[in-house]
């Protein structure tokens, strides 16, 4: 009877941890692709707001030049 429970109480341990590793591959592989996508669309938002920037100057400037000409 004592085997009994040594072997049964072996097999849970084995699961829980084979659970666990199951549940902490998901989890970090959720967070990994979180962080990266959070990474990229601040790059990309970063990207158009400088883009939106440029062309804003670009426009004043052509504003500023096209009335001094006349």
């Amino acid at each position: 009877m004592e085997n009994r429970v040594e072997r049964e109480n072996a097999y849970t341990r084995i699961i829980m941890i084979d659970q666990s590793s199951q549940v902490l591959g998901k989890v970090t592989e959720a967070y990994t692709k979180k962080y990266f996508i959070e990474e990229k669309l601040m790059g990309l938002w970063n990207l158009i707001t400088n883009v939106q920037n440029t062309f804003a100057t670009i426009v004043q400037q052509a504003a500023v030049s096209k009335s001094c000409n006349q």
